[in-house]
């Protein structure tokens, strides 16, 4: 007999999270309001990579968790393969999900996340640090850091010392032609023709904007580091660089990073940088040297 004395508790969970759910609706893309949801994005300091233009860039078929008029939102990848097979992931390029919002309580947020991440056959979702989710959980780093001008760390000042020795030349407007060749010459790995596709498409979108540009470092004509990378509401995000590895011993990844940062401070007034890549053990010690602070995110599923 004493569930009959925990049913009414239960019964008033129920309603409430049920009248936190009618709240929200999931639209297709293209009927989001791009320019209510990007507003909201930027109001709540949502990354760059939750904007509605990136998602339609990298995931065409998405679809948008909206709260009222804007008042929240949340992109959603689930795709049905063959329209049969549920299918969920976070897209390449985008490192978590946001939701954004300014009253979203905790309880909210984690209850629209589960309806997100609580359907099809999960093969990775990436979930914004300090929201609680349910499931496989795995957790992935990501790194940020403050503009601190001067008073950078002793190790890049030295590598920035020995960098200045040699002949290099900066380059800010280097084309996309340039850099994907420079890419599938350079990267560690062969660079897989989907991310060579998404990432052209991303630039292609993001460039329109004004927010997705290359930066390039070369020595007597001969390119010998790149990155992509975008800017957004005061932040730089580290998108994608490689350098030429036999000119790594001095440095130029770190000269051009930190020539970078101190451009997009002048002209954007950007205050922090977003580590986009920073999973990897040894880039995430690259990082460290531009004071990076690391932080956590769920990922859930296989």
């Amino acid at each position: 007999m004493l569930y009959l004395f925990f049913l009414p508790f239960v019964k008033i969970l129920v309603l409430l999270n049920t009248d936190m759910d009618r709240n929200w609706k999931k639209i297709p893309a293209d009927q989001v309001d791009e320019s209510a949801w990007d507003k909201c994005v930027a109001d709540n300091n949502g990354a760059m990579f939750s904007l509605s233009w990136y998602w339609r860039a990298v995931h065409p078929d998405w679809h948008g968790w909206v709260k009222g008029q804007y008042e929240g939102i949340l992109p959603d990848a689930l795709t049905k393969k063959w329209g049969i097979i549920s299918s969920n992931k976070t897209p390449l390029y985008v490192k978590y999900l946001e939701c954004l919002g300014k009253n979203i309580t905790p309880e909210e947020r984690k209850s629209i996340f589960q309806k997100v991440t609580g359907k099809g056959i999960l093969k990775g979702i990436h979930v914004q640090p300090g929201v609680e989710v349910k499931g496989n959980i795995k957790t992935h780093r990501i790194q940020v850091a403050p503009y601190v001008g001067e008073n950078i760390s002793r190790e890049l000042r030295k590598n920035l010392q020995k960098a200045e020795r040699e002949n290099f030349k900066l380059d800010f407007n280097p084309t996309w032609e340039r850099f994907a060749q420079f890419m599938r010459r350079h990267h560690p790995h062969e660079w897989p023709k989907i991310q060579q596709v998404k990432m052209q498409e991303l630039y292609a979108a993001g460039n329109a904007k004004g927010m997705i540009k290359i930066a390039g470092l070369s020595c007597d004509g001969l390119m010998v580091a790149m990155q992509l990378y975008g800017v957004f509401n005061g932040t730089l995000y580290t998108i994608q660089n490689a350098s030429d590895k036999d000119y790594r011993e001095l440095h130029v990844m770190s000269f051009l990073l930190h020539h970078l940062i101190e451009q997009t401070h002048q002209t954007d007034h950007i205050h922090h940088i977003h580590f986009m890549g920073s999973s990897n053990k040894s880039v995430a010690r690259f990082n460290k040297k531009f004071q990076a602070i690391d932080l956590e995110y769920a990922f859930i599923g296989s």
